[in-house]
């Protein structure tokens, strides 16, 4: 496929494709998190939940405004500390799969690590092998949406390989081509591959679909990642990068949090970090801090999505996500014009 839009929409027509050729044709509904983003496809925005496009859009498909509770470790939705912690946000898909009912459920979609909403939500050790096994115990099919997190980000091919969990179906793109042209694709295991073959095709090929001048360039791409080690060397970047998060933490107090994996990292702005309350005004310290680190020049992306159940009245935070070729020298760089751009930026009073 062209876009992880489209990729991610293929991913369900396969789930829905697949339940039918094993004989369970009502297995049709499937479940997402929030926040989350898969998309702008009517499907994905179903699946996903981003209070900001569907206030837009408002096209989803009726009965899928079920959402699992966020890998919110910094503000868990359950109310619990790191020595508290039961795993409570991977347990939720039991609660949800037992409120729909697993005769009608055909995938669970979610992000290994969120990308811009929440801003680089990473789970506990376990999450993963407990949603698996959920998955596995009612016959779900689980999707990992590795279309920001795949080939590298997160300092392994793909960031479930991060919890030794596999996926039914993982749906990639962006760092497939290294953002040189349009591409994207899911990939499956045998068991999917061989149910859908049976069924004699699958229909879900647009316009542009597997076009060879898009899949020459991925293969190159991967050929230079393989050649250069970038994977490998992504972890030694990513403490570097990661220390260097911490200390700016240590002189900025506006910083409450900061958390990713990787190069995939997010920081959460908080007015008071004894009490991790918000900014007042929420968005708008980010939207400053966007334009500060551009003046600085430094791109940062704004992260939406944090409150997504409207509990604390929206939050503030931006992502960091540097190429997989940055030099330690150009990291140091990163920081000391992320460090400007923090003190440049003003706090709203209200």
């Amino acid at each position: 496929m062209n876009s992880g839009s489209e990729a991610n929409e293929a991913a369900f027509r396969i789930a829905l494709q697949y339940w039918k050729a094993k004989g369970k044709p009502a297995k049709r509904k499937v479940i997402g998190r929030a926040p989350s983003n898969h998309g702008n496809t009517i499907g994905t925005l179903s699946i996903a939940h981003d209070v900001r496009r569907d206030e837009i859009s408002d096209v989803v498909i009726p009965g899928s405004d079920t959402k699992l509770a966020p890998c919110y470790c910094y503000r868990c939705p359950f109310g619990k500390s790191p020595s508290s912690c039961q795993t409570e946000c991977a347990r939720d898909l039991e609660r949800v799969v037992s409120e729909i009912g697993p005769e009608s459920i055909a995938a669970f979609f979610a992000e290994p690590i969120t990308g811009a909403l929440g801003g680089a939500l990473t789970p506990p050790a376990n999450y993963f092998s407990i949603v698996r096994d959920i998955c596995n115990r009612y016959e779900i099919l689980l999707v990992a949406d590795e279309v920001v997190t795949g080939f590298g980000r997160t300092g392994s091919w793909f960031a479930m390989h991060q919890w030794n969990v596999s996926a039914d179906i993982s749906v990639v793109g962006k760092g497939l081509a290294g953002g040189y042209t349009p591409l994207s694709g899911c990939l499956v295991t045998k068991d999917v591959g061989e149910t859908l073959a049976g069924c004699g095709r699958i229909p879900i090929g647009h316009t542009h679909s597997a076009n060879p001048l898009s899949a020459s360039i991925a293969n190159t791409v991967l050929a230079y990642m393989q050649e250069h080690r970038l994977v490998d060397l992504v972890a030694g970047k990513a403490a570097r990068l990661e220390q260097g998060l911490r200390e700016l933490s240590s002189r900025h107090p506006i910083i409450g949090d900061v958390r990713g994996r990787g190069l995939l990292w997010a920081l959460e702005f908080v007015s008071e970090r004894s009490t991790k309350a918000p900014l007042v005004r929420a968005g708008t310290f980010t939207a400053n801090v966007v334009r500060s680190a551009r003046d600085a020049g430094l791109i940062v992306y704004p992260c939406r999505g944090l409150d997504p159940f409207g509990r604390f009245g929206g939050g503030d935070a931006i992502l960091l996500a540097p190429p997989l070729v940055i030099t330690d020298e150009e990291i140091d760089i990163l920081l000391q014009r992320l460090d400007v751009a923090l003190a440049n930026t003003k706090v709203a009073i209200q």
